[in-house]
């Protein structure tokens, strides 16, 4: 599981390579439009945290141990049609 909240935390993504390129560029462009709605102060550094995370899902990951990213299980059903639950933007990867 990967939790993005900032530009540097994207260019990780893009740059490691732990998930599919078109998955990865996806969630760069994500993350580019959420900051483009929600900047509020342009000298600020733009941080998802107060939003709430982009939340990779990774096959080895255990969908029923998800507390400590404020997830629960039954949470993802309606994350993989929506593609947001309770504030955190979920992406699942396999």
């Amino acid at each position: 599981m990967r939790t993005i909240n900032t530009p540097q935390d994207v260019d990780d993504l893009l740059r490691d390579g732990t998930a599919p390129a078109a998955l990865a560029e996806n969630i760069a462009e994500f993350f580019r439009q959420l900051k483009t709605e929600l900047v509020d102060d342009e000298e600020d550094p733009f941080r998802l945290d107060q939003h709430g995370p982009i939340i990779l899902l990774e096959a080895e990951d255990d969908l029923r141990n998800l507390n400590f990213a404020e997830l629960r299980g039954d949470d993802l059903c309606r994350t993989a049609s929506a593609n947001e639950a309770e504030g955190a933007f979920v992406f699942l990867a396999k």
